[in-house]
């Protein structure tokens, strides 16, 4: 996990060095053309819960996400997005260390975040870009014949870094209103989302699309 984390931190660094470069050169959108934008997103997360894997199964589980944002510059937009993450497991009994009930646990984070597009034109192939924020989750864990527990964390940081592909470069004269791009994306994130010391955030690698609208 750790060297997961000093990998994202190496990219976002260079892509932050990327983008300086670039962004005195870019040219404001023209107006109402792909302000705003909206992303749905699927893929996996490995949870920062300690002997996740032990309860649960698996030390990696299904992500589900939705983003909306506005950019104010080429290179620039800020986001928020709503995840979701929900999975069942056992519990361990602390007399045996054996089987316990079953246990059922939902994850849902909120990121709010700058996202730097390293984007040279409206008609670029693949566009690299990052993002930089903070995170806060809502959890909920209930076990059988034991109630649940729930609440809110501490907001921690959040990070990404990804890469879009232009899927519009396959139809040049498909384009239609309100629609103005289309990417496919895949995307790296972490972030943490502490409670009492304890770490419910994770590493996650998710794929999605990205829809450019116009504005009025």
């Amino acid at each position: 996990m750790h060297r997961r984390l000093s990998a994202l931190r190496s990219t976002v660094a260079a892509t932050l060095l990327a983008q300086t470069v670039v962004a005195a050169a870019a040219d404001d959108p023209p107006a109402g053309d792909g302000a705003w934008m909206v992303e749905l997103k699927a893929g996996r997360i490995r949870p920062s819960l300690e002997e996740y894997g032990q309860f649960y199964g698996d030390e990696e589980t299904g992500h589900l996400a939705v983003a909306f944002g506005y950019r104010f510059l080429p290179w620039f937009e800020l986001d928020a997005e709503t995840q979701y993450l929900n999975d069942n497991g056992v519990g361990q009994l602390p007399s045996t260390g054996g089987p316990g009930a079953p246990v059922e646990y939902t994850l849902v984070p909120v990121h709010v975040f700058a996202k730097f597009r390293l984007e040279r034109d409206t008609n670029a192939l693949f566009v690299p870009y990052l993002g930089i924020g903070v995170a806060r989750a809502s959890y909920r864990q209930e076990i059988e014949l034991q109630g649940e527990r729930e609440g809110t964390t501490d907001i921690g940081p959040s990070v990404r870094a990804g890469v879009e592909i232009l899927m519009n470069r396959l139809d040049p004269t498909g384009n239609t209103d309100p629609l103005k791009r289309t990417y496919l994306f895949i995307e790296a994130q972490q972030f943490e989302a502490k409670v009492d010391g304890i770490d419910l955030g994770g590493d996650a690698l998710l794929i999605g699309f990205r829809f450019e609208l116009g504005g009025p």
